[in-house]
């Protein structure tokens, strides 16, 4: 088992969920990758399956701040964010996205 910088290392696997005005949920599968305590993904948007990322960070205890870029359904840029912690090999968070829908996931790890 890795200790340090890399014990929170590998691919984590989630469908991460938002919330539509409807109040419906939508999700999509997103791996998240994480190396040196830095984690990222893309996937197609909904908008003409342009990218959406996920960029953020684990903290040395856990703490998890991710910044999420994406398309509305119409094409408008949006950002976000969201915050959570690492804890059992999984990583939680929720957030919203900047036209204040709201997100949220759990990863788990596969390695």
């Amino acid at each position: 088992m890795a200790t340090g910088v890399d014990r929170f290392d590998g691919s984590y696997i989630v469908r991460m969920c938002n919330t539509a005005d409807d109040g419906s949920r939508r999700c999509f599968p997103v791996t998240l990758t994480v190396s040196h305590r830095t984690l990222s993904a893309t996937w197609a948007g909904r908008h003409k399956s342009l990218p959406a990322h996920v960029n953020g960070t684990i903290g040395a205890d856990g703490p998890v701040k991710i910044a999420l870029d994406g398309y509305s359904m119409t094409g408008r840029l949006l950002g976000g964010g969201m915050n959570g912690t690492f804890s059992d090999n999984k990583i939680s968070a929720s957030g919203g996205w900047s036209n204040h829908v709201p997100v949220n996931a759990t990863w788990s790890l596969s390695r």
